[in-house]
Parts: structure tokens; C-alpha cells; sequence
């Protein structure tokens, strides 16, 4: 089978985080003997940008051919806009960039994102009269069809056009029922389970990485940016009696400094993904106080960890959370975020017995190795009809 995959990101020397749970599936992908070319549409960096922004730094960086293994990864270049989602068409740039990359015709299109990366499939299958399989990841449900009318209705006929839609969370299966009237499949991404087991203890991991032993760890993995609800996570603990309290985030963004200045807060900044599972194993219950989000993959893979997770009652997270395999906070409510972290923090049973429960939980449905034998079934269901 020859898999053309278009996607939003692909681990790389500039980035080696971006797309990395794509690099994992597709790597299952590669293990089927599958013909695949990843094309990662990147905006042009003009002269000098590069030196203003780490962001266009890292486009610029991006190298635009790679292999990873017998996975070909491309990187057309195509004319970006600032907020090009809201007022331009993206869609239809990066269209022209990989057109003009000459490639072959593939047997399907695997398009993650409906926009603007769906459009693109949708006109590249029209183009060689070949099907597409859409997925949908987050953002691209929740947020890119109410920016304007026309990506409203463009995500409709996406949706429509495509062979088959899959969604990484039943939240964003609903919505995106009803927007479109187009019902999906839920078929998360998943992840590898084996990178978060076999883990030193807790106290080992706090040595290896310089945590506070005598603490109780709070953590929070990602972006630091006010629609990931770093603002409101920031006010609930300046509320909590935090003598034997530590809040550690890991990640970066703009809010990293004035977070970084708190009491009883230990900012490390973005790290390598290999070190990831050693913060979750160090810390004590993940948080995740999204505004909007589609799934919650640090949530994934705490659950698989042994972590106890609390999160915002919003989306995926409310999917995984649930029916007690978590806490839940309604979104942007420090208090009440700050109330769930004092009653899962004294209520060390209660923690205990919701996490196992969530482990439960992801491990019958997260599985990397499982989901993607589910979608390569898929892509080659509809290539036969």
C-alpha cells in the first residue's frame, strides 16, 4: 500500500518533540511493510524572522527532506500569514506547496487535522481520484470551524467528502457530529505503553532529577499558555497552604517566567521526551486545567505511569476523568481547582483507587500498537470500495 500521510508535525533535530505521537504511530505504520511519505506542510521563513522567534526559527531549521527509517518526511515550504486560520487560506497554500512536489499518486490519503490539513486531502483526492481517511485531533474541532463561516463550512465538507473519519476522543466525535452531521469512529492515537513502565521508584526519580523529596508534587506537562489554564492552576496554589507542597512544570511558552517567579514552583522547562515518563514517576498527581482540549495525552500516559490525574471538566479530559478515574474542576474555576487538589491530596485511598481505575481504562483503549493495526485496516477497507 502507498500512504501519502499529511500531518502537522514530525519529530526533527530543530524539534524533536513536534509530532511525537505521530512518529510513534507511524512507525507501527512502517511495520506493515506500507510504502509511506509523511508531508508536513512549513510555513517560509523570510530573511531575518528567524532571529525574532524561536517558533520561526524552528520552520527555518526544519529540514525538508528526512527519513526515519523507510518513512520519507517532507517539508514543502508554502507563504504563511499570522493568524492565517481566522483570515486567509491556508488551506489552499499548502495545496500549491505539495503539488508541486511532484509526487507519485498514492493508494490513500491519511490527513490528520481536518483543517487546514483535511482541505489539503480533500483537493489532492479529487486530484488523483484516490480516498482519504480523516483525523481528528483537538483544536481542529473545537476551535479552527468557529473562527470564521467559510472554515465552518469547509470542516462540513471535509467530513463529508472523506472515505472515513476517526476521532481521538468520543467529545470530539460528538462535536463534530454536530457541526457537520457526519458521524466518525473514536480510535485515539495511543501511545506506547512500554516507555512508561519498568520506571525507578519515586524517591529514585526525585534524585536523578533533583526534585524535593519531603514534598508533595503537583505537575504539569506542556505548554505554558493561558488557554492550556496555567493562569488559573497558578491562582488555585497561591491559595493552598504550600509548606509541604511543590507545584513542578515542565514545558515552555510565554507565561513560563511569570510562573517561574512563584513560591514553592520549580520551573525545568521543555525536556526531551525520553525523560518525560521520569517527571510523571516523581510526582505525585498530574494536572491538566485546559480551557479547550481534544484528549489530554499527558493524562494518557500518567494513567499508564500509576499517576493520579485532575483536570478540567471540558472535552477529552472529561472522557478520560469520568465516572471517578480522575478529578474534575469546571474550567477556569481556580477555587474549585484548588478545592480538588486539597481533597485529592488528603485523600491518598481515594487517589489511589481512581487511578486504577483509569489505568484500567486506557490501557483497553490507548494501546499505539492496537490502534494503528485499527487504522491501517481502515485505510485498506477503503481502498477496496
Amino acid at each position: 500500500m502507498k500512504l501519502l500521510i499529511l500531518a502537522q508535525g514530525y519529530p526533527s533535530p530543530a524539534s524533536p518533540i513536534a509530532g511525537i505521537y505521530h512518529q510513534i504511530q507511524f512507525q507501527e505504520f512502517a511495520k506493515t511493510g506500507a510504502d509511506i511519505t509523511v508531508v508536513i506542510p512549513t510555513p517560509y521563513v523570510p530573511k531575518g524572522l528567524d532571529k525574532v522567534s524561536s517558533k520561526w526559527r524552528s520552520y527555518k531549521e526544519a529540514p525538508y527532506e528526512q527519513f526515519d527509517g523507510s518513512i520519507r518526511i517532507l517539508r514543502p515550504r508554502y507563504f504563511a500569514l499570522p493568524r492565517e486560520n481566522k483570515f486567509f487560506l491556508p488551506d489552499i497554500a499548502q495545496t500549491i506547496a505539495i503539488r508541486k512536489l511532484g509526487l507519485d499518486k498514492p493508494d490513500v490519503i491519511l490527513a490528520f487535522f481536518a483543517l487546514p490539513t483535511g482541505a489539503v486531502a480533500q483537493n489532492l483526492s479529487k486530484q488523483w481520484k484516490v480516498p482519504y481517511v480523516l483525523s481528528l485531533l483537538g483544536d481542529d474541532v473545537t476551535v479552527y470551524p468557529y473562527l470564521n463561516k467559510r472554515n465552518k463550512r469547509l470542516f462540513s465538507k471535509v467530513m463529508q467528502n472523506a472515505s472515513h473519519v476517526i476521532t481521538n476522543s468520543n467529545a470530539l466525535l460528538r462535536e463534530a457530529k454536530e457541526i457537520s452531521g457526519v458521524t466518525g469512529e473514536w480510535l485515539s492515537i495511543g501511545i506506547n505503553f512500554s516507555k512508561f513502565e519498568s520506571l525507578p521508584s519515586r524517591e529514585e526519580c526525585r534524585k536523578i532529577l533533583n526534585l524535593p523529596t519531603d514534598q508533595f508534587l503537583l505537575g504539569y506537562i506542556g505548554n505554558l499558555i493561558e488557554a492550556k489554564g496555567i493562569l488559573e492552576l497558578q491562582n488555585a496554589i497561591k491559595t493552598i497552604d504550600n509548606s509541604t507542597l511543590t507545584t513542578v512544570f515542565v514545558g515552555n511558552g510565554p507565561l513560563f517566567h511569570k510562573i517561574a517567579k512563584q513560591q514553592n514552583v520549580i520551573c525545568v522547562g521543555a525536556q526531551p521526551y525520553n525523560k518525560i515518563p521520569l517527571y510523571m514517576m516523581a510526582i505525585d498527581m498530574i494536572i491538566l486545567p485546559s480551557n479547550t482540549e481534544g484528549l489530554g495525552m499527558v493524562l494518557v500516559e500518567a494513567a499508564v505511569t500509576g499517576i493520579p490525574c485532575l483536570g478540567s471538566d471540558t472535552g477529552g479530559i472529561s472522557d478520560l476523568l469520568k465516572e471517578d478515574r480522575g478529578f474534575l474542576f469546571p474550567v477556569k474555576n481556580s477555587t474549585e481547582l484548588a478545592s480538588q487538589i486539597q481533597y485529592a491530596r488528603m485523600n491518598p485511598a481515594e487517589r489511589d483507587k481512581r487511578k486504577r481505575k483509569l489505568e484500567s481504562f486506557v490501557r483497553q483503549n490507548q494501546n499505539v500498537i492496537t490502534n494503528s493495526k485499527k487504522l491501517m485496516d481502515i485505510c485498506c477497507r477503503v481502498i477496496k470500495k
